[in-house]
């Protein structure tokens, strides 16, 4: 059945895309001080987000044959409710050891939403239409990410990282209700045999031998590996390095927010005319742009507060280009199996943004050259990828 009002169900999915940054950004500012509450290392602290992010990606590979069975609405529904019990662990968890645990619980839950919510648009929207949407989703809730750090940072500052979690709790309650009540099942083309073993590794298979999906799929996992790369570093360095308050900084993803979200109402204004590929090969240009100008910058010794925010600002741009555009060029020829193609979609741009964080993590040094490496590196490596597969 069709939504009541697309409106309604816009601004939902729109939610719901909007709970893994959410769910990532939040407690951001609060990542030194829980070095020394929970007496542990900032490689043990970081592994919150790595871990999230590979229970992330790999739970999506489930979410969407499991949605191409039985419907995208029931799995919604499950997925906020492991969400909430994460949250709820994260919230208590007494060790570092623990709160890992409990936010892979929480990655489980937090995966299932953009997932669906992207089948649900291809449910509802054509290839070119469907861009749009997410598009305009993008611009809508491009914002509210960003209001993570900056809000978590005022948490952090007044109440302590545990209430960020508390919030998360809250958030996933709201959604669930929202799902509840005014999100009616879009998949009308239920396969009962999407479960089947043989049939989701033909799919896997098929997908990736379609030179498209893994250009499509490359290009968005490498490029957004590359804003991750800066998220995963970006604390320690304005926090330690340029010794900035934990408001201060949440501060600035307010700026990259407002790059993003005006990038996304262009693209949906224009993409219907000038083309989904045309419009990636602008995104892709100036990302590895912006990527490689910030790389300069602290290869040159030149660390500030302009020099790294300046060249972030411009890759959050092009991202706002990027990340709708290859999504619709990479599930939009798939309707018939929409959810499986948005989860491999979605599992290669986690597994990337993980692996990204945690090589960062791993070698972070007390300065900004592994931020360097990571963001400028795989900036180029995306643009390079769309021009030889798209």
């Amino acid at each position: 059945m069709r939504p009541r009002s697309p409106v309604v169900v816009t601004a939902l999915l729109a939610a719901l895309t909007a709970v893994p940054p959410v769910t990532i950004n939040l407690y951001l500012p609060s990542l030194p001080s829980m070095v020394a509450d929970l007496g542990t290392t900032v490689a043990m602290v970081q592994l919150t987000v790595t871990s999230f992010f590979f229970a992330f990606a790999a739970g999506q590979l489930l979410y969407g044959p499991l949605s191409d069975r039985f419907g995208r609405r029931p799995l919604l529904v499950g997925a906020l409710v492991v969400y909430l019990l994460g949250g709820i662990g994260c919230s208590l968890a007494p060790t570092v050891e623990l709160l890992v645990a409990a936010r892979l619980v929480q990655a489980i839950g937090a995966c299932g939403a953009p997932v669906l919510a992207r089948a649900v648009v291809v449910d509802l929207y054509g290839r070119e239409h469907a861009a749009r949407v997410l598009a305009y989703i993008g611009a809508a809730m491009g914002i509210v990410p960003a209001f993570g750090p900056w809000l978590g940072g005022i948490i952090e500052t007044h109440l302590g990282w545990r209430a960020s979690f508390w919030l998360m709790v809250v958030l996933s309650v709201l959604l669930l209700v929202g799902t509840l009540l005014l999100l009616h099942e879009s998949n009308r083309r239920s396969d009962r045999y999407a479960l089947g073993p043989a049939r989701m590794l033909r799919n896997y298979g098929d997908l990736l031998r379609q030179r498209v999906f893994v250009g499509y799929a490359a290009t968005l996992g490498c490029m957004f590996a590359g804003v991750y790369s800066y998220m995963t570093a970006s604390p320690h360095v304005f926090l330690g390095v340029l010794n900035l308050s934990p408001e201060t900084f949440g501060s600035f993803f307010l700026a990259t927010a407002a790059a993003w979200t005006v990038s996304s109402y262009v693209t949906g204004r224009i993409t219907q005319r000038v083309g989904i590929d045309r419009m990636l090969a602008y995104g892709t240009a100036l990302g590895a742009a912006a990527g490689l100008t910030l790389a300069g910058f602290i290869f040159c010794g030149i660390v500030s507060v302009p020099t790294i925010l300046g060249p972030m600002m411009v890759y959050a741009y092009a991202m706002g280009i990027i990340i709708h555009n290859s999504m619709a060029g990479a599930v939009g020829p798939y309707r018939e199996m929409a959810g499986a193609a948005s989860a491999l979609l979605g599992f290669v741009q986690m597994t990337t943004a993980a692996c990204a964080t945690f090589v960062v993590g791993l070698f972070y040094d007390g300065t900004a050259m592994p931020m360097a490496i990571g963001v400028g590196g795989l900036s180029l490596a995306g643009a390079v990828i769309f021009r030889l597969t798209i």
